[in-house]
């Protein structure tokens, strides 16, 4: 039997290498963003259409059978199984999945036959835990392509492999190589003409957390060294503590390799950080104008124009914000109050939770002592 399951094996992946039929190149279509800003791109698979994530952070493509199996019919005949490593930021483990064989089209043209999908769900085999999407199209799938995002009208054009058709615009670009011997999107990059540092590139992943009423969507996570780093070392970050529960940063200038970037936020995790590095969130690509990312060398191309206009944080509205929830929570009239006085932002620690004191044993005079 193990013998059978291993030929089964062998010839799902000589499919796999040899499956993508002849397409009239490129094709531009839409995607779709979730609430995370994460990017879904249309898909047909037996007829029905489906939004599958779009994922660096994935080695395999995978379908939820549990989801779409009462819905809509997924041959289950001749199935090949594989012991997948799955990394998430939180764990690493090895799970077992049984794999179908399946012609699928990206948007509307780009038909790819013959594909391999993990089976999510199907006899309890797991790919991720708690997944309810269609389905991810992982690192298997996007290496065939070279993939050209706009993030801006939220389209996506798809090139044959190794076609290098970079957008024509005057922008500072960040290449991102993926590290060879690695199956997901690990990468370093030099922070500030200092610090070479580590990063997955997880475009499957968003981070977003709430203090009161304000939205903040994280564009990284940092692991605890590099959090107390960019903390000892840059006088331009904020830092908030909020409660037992978030852990921020506001860095207002960030050079990552030969890019300057402005107004960035990196969150860091308070969960078990399985894979020990850094990572760029969806948050941190929504800050280009394009995505290129080039199937033949591995590496994405992030393009910024100077005059991009893309979602920020507002640093002094979040600190508002964390103020008025202080002073209520202090029980501090607000009718006098100018809740934006004293808000000039040149760095600090803020912390916001039941201990919050000044060395008085006081709430009111924090924020001018911290911010101003």
């Amino acid at each position: 039997m193990k013998n059978i399951y291993l030929l089964i094996l062998i010839l799902c992946s000589l499919y796999s290498c040899n499956n993508t039929s002849s397409n009239p190149m490129p094709q531009t279509f839409a995607y779709k963003e979730d609430s995370l800003m994460r990017i879904h791109i249309p898909i047909i698979l037996n007829g029905k259409k489906l939004d599958f994530l779009f994922d660096t952070g994935a080695k395999t493509s995978i379908v939820n059978y549990r989801k779409l199996s009462p819905i809509m019919f997924l041959d289950t005949t001749n199935l090949c199984s594989m012991d997948i490593n799955v990394k998430t930021y939180h764990k690493i483990s090895k799970n077992y999945l049984s794999c179908g064989i399946y012609d699928i089209t990206l948007g509307e043209a780009v038909f790819i036959e013959k594909q391999i999908l993990g089976l999510h769900g199907f006899k309890n085999g797991e790919f991720v835990d708690n997944y309810t999407g269609d389905g991810i199209i992982g690192l298997n799938i996007i290496s065939k392509y070279d993939w050209l995002f706009d993030t801006q009208n939220k389209t996506v054009t798809v090139f044959n492999k190794g076609s290098k058709c970079f957008p024509a615009i005057n922008a500072d670009t960040l290449t991102i190589i993926k590290e060879k011997k690695e199956d997901i999107f690990y990468t370093n990059v030099i922070i500030n003409d200092s610090v070479k540092t580590r990063f997955l590139f997880d475009t499957g992943y968003g981070k977003k957390s709430r203090i009161n009423d304000y939205h903040l969507t994280g564009d990284m996570i940092f692991v605890d060294s590099l959090y107390r780093f960019v903390n000892r070392n840059y006088k331009n970050c904020i830092n908030v503590e909020y409660y037992d529960t978030i852990s921020f940063q506001l860095i207002q200038d960030f050079k990552l390799d030969n890019i300057e970037m402005q107004d960035l936020s990196a969150f860091k995790e308070k969960l078990p950080n399985a894979m020990n590095c850094n990572m760029f969130t969806v948050g941190f690509f929504k800050r280009f104008n394009y995505m290129y990312y080039n199937g033949a060398k591995d590496e994405i191309l992030l393009f910024k124009s100077k005059d991009m206009q893309n979602y920020k944080t507002d640093e002094r509205e979040l600190i508002c914000r964390i103020k008025e929830y202080t002073l209520k929570l202090r029980s501090i009239p607000l009718k006098d109050k100018d809740l934006y006085k004293d808000i000039d932002i040149l760095g600090s620690t803020i912390t916001v939770g039941d201990n919050l004191k000044d060395s008085d044993g006081k709430a009111e005079g924090f924020f001018n002592k911290n911010i101003n």
